[in-house]
């Protein structure tokens, strides 16, 4: 781990605290041995996380309610996670919609469906990033694109 450290590689993730071989010590308060800091934080549910690119302080961010935005105390390794993961959740969300792989008992099978579906749903980030010429129309959805490629 240090040797990945002193080459600026850093880390930052969820773990699940309910796992067998989760330390007993380290759940339900802040820990830090050298640069690996395990902490927890609970704003629906408790997450805990162990990080090496982010310190125990608290960041003041805005969260949308009901009511109108509120301002929240949110350590500052959440705030990064929420950051560089949401392209993470984005793309897990929209393969979720429209599933292109089939069930499998083999393991390279689903990776193979996998694959294709990322390189699909990929390809259609590029197709909306893509500059449109104003006398076309919109765009395709999702569902439209992935049935011109005919992926489903």
């Amino acid at each position: 781990m240090t040797h990945l450290l002193a080459h600026g590689t850093y880390a930052c993730g969820t773990v699940c605290s309910n796992q067998k071989i989760f330390p007993k010590d380290l759940k339900g308060q802040l820990k830090q041995v050298g640069n690996l800091l395990a902490t927890w934080w609970r704003d629906k549910r408790a997450i805990h996380m162990l990080l090496t690119n982010a310190s125990q302080t608290m960041e003041a961010v805005s969260r949308k309610s009901k009511g109108g935005p509120i301002d929240k105390q949110t350590p500052q390794c959440v705030e990064i996670y929420n950051k560089n993961m949401e392209g993470v959740d984005r793309q897990d969300q929209l393969r979720s919609y429209y599933s292109i792989g089939r069930k499998s008992k083999k393991w390279w099978r689903c990776c193979f469906w996998f694959l294709v579906q990322t390189a699909v749903l990929n390809s259609y980030i590029m197709y909306k990033n893509m500059p449109h010429p104003p006398h076309t129309a919109e765009p395709m959805t999702h569902f439209h694109y992935i049935g011109e490629t005919g992926a489903i």
